[in-house]
């Protein structure tokens, strides 16, 4: 009878043993992460992940408002170890909602019923875009140019607010004299034949508005004309501002000539790049408009354009 005893006594520490070491029976429950940042438009779906190191067996999300819970989600089977949900909100009248995400495991433990996971988030309600207009702006711009915008942009929960150029440059605002207005300075780059620029708005929900810049194009019509290259040039101009650029100088007046209005230049609209690039963005107050005079003795001779075709 006791040897008895002991043989029950070993099958149920055994038993005991495979259920706590056994990877049937592991005890950490689903992970619930939900991809928001506290804020819904009702229109873009809510992403939710679910994990688990053996696998899935059921989920469920439930949508809580000011008057009611509806049961947006609830599904049962064999999933896998990852799931990715999204899920579509119906229209409601709170202006905040809560969803509680719950996901149960494949593991037999808790009496074969599995770990259990619960998640609750809460988000806000914001369906309306961005207030964004267009105040004032240059009348034109041409290729190469730039243009001056002021514009408002006001929303409780604003997120970003820029102006896209050409659908792939963007440009900062700068704060301007009071709340919600901002100012601009956008280019027409110059490697780009067309121009296009929007006032973009979006807030942390989702919303966006967009308003068009009214800008007209200034055509320039390129003039060509022969340049005379003195020996006097090359030695007194162009050989001292390559030796100021600290780059090599070639042997013959041409080559030197082309360097000096090719490289250097190429050179210096890299340098002028980088410094218009850094944008001032404290509160603009007040400003003032000055004169752009050109150098001292010097004088245009001729427009190249895009024939970049050099006159000895």
């Amino acid at each position: 009878m006791k040897k008895l005893w002991i043989f029950i006594l070993v099958l149920i520490i055994a038993a005991g043993g495979f259920v706590w070491f056994s990877p049937m029976f592991e005890r950490i429950p689903p992970e619930i992460k939900v991809k928001t940042n506290g804020f819904t438009n009702l229109k873009n779906p809510v992403e939710i992940d679910l994990s688990d190191n053996n696998g899935i067996k059921s989920y469920n999300v439930t949508l809580i408002t000011d008057s009611n819970a509806k049961e947006l989600v609830k599904k049962s089977g064999n999933f896998g170890k990852n799931i990715k949900l999204e899920i579509k909100l119906p229209p409601v009248s709170s202006k905040k909602i809560k969803l509680v995400i719950s996901a149960v495991d494949t593991s037999k433990w808790n009496w074969f019923a599995g770990n259990e996971a619960k998640k609750e988030v809460t988000l806000k309600v914001d369906t309306t875009a961005p207030d964004a207009e267009i105040v004032n702006n240059s009348y034109a711009i041409g290729n190469g140019g730039s243009a001056a915008v002021v514009v408002k942009v006001a929303d409780d929960n604003l997120k970003n607010a820029y102006i896209l150029v050409d659908n792939k440059y963007k440009f900062k605002l700068t704060p301007f004299y009071k709340k919600n207005y901002y100012a601009a300075l956008i280019a027409w780059p110059v490697k780009e034949k067309t121009f296009d620029a929007n006032l973009v708005a979006m807030d942390y929900a989702g919303n966006k508005s967009t308003a068009h810049i009214p800008l007209y194009w200034k055509k320039y019509k390129y003039i060509s004309k022969k340049v005379v290259i003195t020996d006097n040039y090359i030695k007194n101009k162009a050989i001292p501002i390559l030796q100021k650029m600290k780059v090599s100088i070639p042997s013959d007046s041409v080559s030197i000539f082309k360097k000096e209005n090719e490289y250097v230049r190429k050179l210096n609209n890299e340098e002028i790049s980088k410094l218009t690039s850094d944008v001032y963005e404290n509160r603009i107050n007040n400003f003032s408009i000055a004169r752009f005079n050109p150098l001292p003795r010097s004088a245009k001779e001729a427009d190249l354009g895009d024939k970049k075709t050099l006159f000895i």
